[in-house]
């Protein structure tokens, strides 16, 4: 769970920086600081992958116990 909810901060600072580089000069009519430069949107695009990856990871870790599972659910052997 914790992945998760640092995974949906992660993707809110992505979604938010990137408003921000893209309005920061018609908004302000100056040049955006280095946060906000044009530059990070390749450190932008290296850190959004980790939100797809996340979730795979949460969803293949995530086990059910054998007595919750339907019938046809994949189980561990035992």
């Amino acid at each position: 769970m914790g992945a998760l909810c640092a995974v949906a901060v992660l993707f809110g600072f992505i979604i938010l920086q990137n408003i921000f580089v893209r309005n920061w000069t018609n908004w302000f009519g100056n040049t955006p600081p280095k946060f906000f430069a044009p530059v990070t949107f390749v450190a932008e695009a290296v850190l959004l992958l980790l939100v797809p990856l996340t979730l795979v990871y949460c969803v293949m870790t995530e086990c059910v116990p054998s007595e919750q599972a339907p019938r046809n659910a994949i189980r561990r052997a035992t």
